[in-house]
């Protein structure tokens, strides 16, 4: 059985490895958000020989350098051996085997990002569940089949849960780009010319990417520096659990980017703002219901995929959830900013809010210890930092925000939440008990499905009482789902249904 120490030890390798991946994202910079730019900017214009010359020249740009930093970081690996040590003890070995993720994540990011500027969010989806798919179904292969279980093997898993979903983007954009996109007749630019536009477009975005990126990696390692190894393995658990909140919000942010820079090239400025806080108006509702149902499942999880014993990381999954439900909004403001032609303001902004996040971190994990740290650096600062979005929503972008509702919103979430953790404690845990010794099936104590059930009902109920949504809100939904096929009438009904409950 691969210890908890092993884990911590491949959670830092891969953080060095990310580290490097944050340097690739300068050559040329932010180039998978760019495209969510360009992209968008191409096809308002009817341009698709241009765009098609754009990707393939960005692309082949990054190929090459991504093969100098693979190259570079192996340099440094030859020649600073007792720096990796200083981490990674007897481990650094594991370096070699993953650093051809530097190239592999970077390219597997930037590729959904194009996909996401061609509006195939679907395709973006099934990749993320395969990528998870080999990632977690390898691990259970691992642990139940394999008898000699060493932390190489868990190594190469993570390398073909990017390798493989990668494999299949990259024959995705060809199959797209032959025979989906026809081209145009305009004349295409240069390799020169496409370099000058992501540099200036990029150079902004990159050093905030780099920011955030260098943020989450001094983190970790800070963590294994203060509270060891096996701190690292449940930061690094927890941030992978909510992975599927953190992709549910990014997933909402990508397509906004799009539709913000179509809307500022036709300089819809109206309608931008009314999609915006429509938007997150619903947003919110969405991913306060989602990580409601990961708070309660988030013991089945841990016991399921590594065993009872990690239940140990349980706190740190369940307040790492109530910490990432207050990200929404700073999702959003970016993705207005990236669209518009303030991008300047992109750094002093994360200057100031990761400033705020990483010192607040600090002194969580140096007084107290890894809870503290989540507690303090991550969930109050999000509090903080959401707030100074508000404000700078305003301040920004003249955009009058819907303060009252975004309180009811949160105050139904949290009043939901506890008045089902109490219940699980009194009432839910015992019934799971006594049916988990009645089937014989251990696993069945951690599986909160009542507390799931009861936590969405009593959510979506204290929305309808709040009045937090209303008549005008479901008509405008609605019209959106304006198709003939099936799917689009049903969700119709249903919110025709639904209208009834609210005010006009």
């Amino acid at each position: 059985m691969v210890s908890k120490e092993l884990w911590g030890f491949l959670v830092l390798t891969l953080s060095y490895v990310s580290i490097f991946t944050l340097i690739l994202g300068f050559f040329p910079p932010s180039l998978g958000l760019s495209f969510n730019y360009f992209i968008p900017k191409y096809r308002a214009l009817k341009q698709n020989r241009k765009l098609k010359s754009f990707v393939k020249k960005s692309l082949l740009i990054r190929v090459i350098v991504g093969i100098i930093i693979i190259l570079m970081s192996l340099f440094l690996y030859y020649s600073l051996t007792e720096l990796f040590r200083i981490n990674l003890n007897g481990y650094i070995h594991l370096f070699l085997i993953l650093c051809p993720l530097i190239l592999i994540l970077d390219l597997y990011k930037t590729l959904n990002n194009v996909l996401r500027a061609l509006n195939l969010f679907k395709v973006v989806f099934y990749l993320l569940l395969l990528q998870q798919f080999i990632y977690i179904g390898g691990l259970i292969v691992y642990f139940s089949f394999i008898s000699l279980q060493t932390i190489e093997l868990i190594a190469i898993i993570n390398l073909l849960a990017y390798s493989v979903p990668l494999v299949v983007s990259i024959f995705n954009i060809i199959r797209i780009f032959k025979y989906k996109i026809k081209d145009t007749s305009e004349k295409k630019d240069s390799i020169k010319f496409v370099l000058k536009e992501l540099v200036s477009y990029g150079s902004h975005l990159s050093i905030w990417s780099f920011l955030q990126g260098i943020f989450n990696q001094l983190r970790t390692q800070f963590i294994g520096i203060f509270e060891g190894e096996v701190a690292v393995l449940g930061f690094n658990i927890s941030n992978n659990y909510n992975s599927v909140s953190f992709e549910a919000v990014a997933s909402m942010s990508q397509p906004l980017t799009i539709s913000f820079s179509e809307l500022n090239i036709k300089e819809s400025k109206d309608q931008i703002i009314k999609i915006y806080n429509i938007s997150l108006h619903y947003s919110i509702y969405i991913i306060l219901l989602i990580s409601g149902a990961l708070f309660f499942i988030s013991d089945f999880f841990l016991v399921f995929v590594y065993g009872a014993s990690y239940l140990e990381f349980s706190a740190l999954l369940k307040w790492m959830i109530l910490a990432i439900i207050f990200n929404v909004q700073a999702t959003f403001f970016f993705s207005l900013l990236r669209a518009s032609d303030k991008i300047k303001y992109i750094l002093p902004i994360n200057i100031l809010t990761f400033g705020i996040k990483f010192f607040i971190f600090i002194i969580g994990l140096i007084v107290f210890d890894i809870l503290g740290a989540i507690i303090l650096g991550i969930f109050i600062s999000n509090i903080i930092v959401f707030f100074i979005f508000l404000i700078l929503n305003y301040v920004i972008f003249e955009i009058k925000m819907h303060y009252k509702k975004y309180l009811l919103q949160y105050l139904s979430f949290f009043i939901a939440l506890i008045i089902v953790y109490l219940l699980d404690i009194l009432i839910l845990r015992d019934l799971r008990l006594l049916l988990s010794n009645s089937l014989k099936i251990s696993i069945v104590e951690y599986l909160q499905i009542f507390s799931i059930l009861i936590y969405l009902f009593l959510y979506s109920i204290l929305n309808i009482l709040f009045k937090v949504f209303s008549k005008m809100d479901i008509n405008y939904l609605e019209r959106l789902f304006s198709k003939n096929n099936y799917s689009h009438q049903l969700i119709r009904r249903g919110l025709s249904f639904i209208g009834k409950f609210f005010r006009e």
